[in-house]
């Protein structure tokens, strides 16, 4: 689905919207 990236350290599915991964605090959501 557009608007959503998974995290590339722990897989985790963040929005597109944010920059840092709920999950682990990883910035990851600068690919979209």
């Amino acid at each position: 689905m557009p608007g959503e990236v998974k995290c590339p350290q722990c897989g985790f599915q963040i929005l597109s919207g944010q920059k840092l991964c709920r999950n682990c605090g990883s910035r990851s959501a600068e690919k979209c």
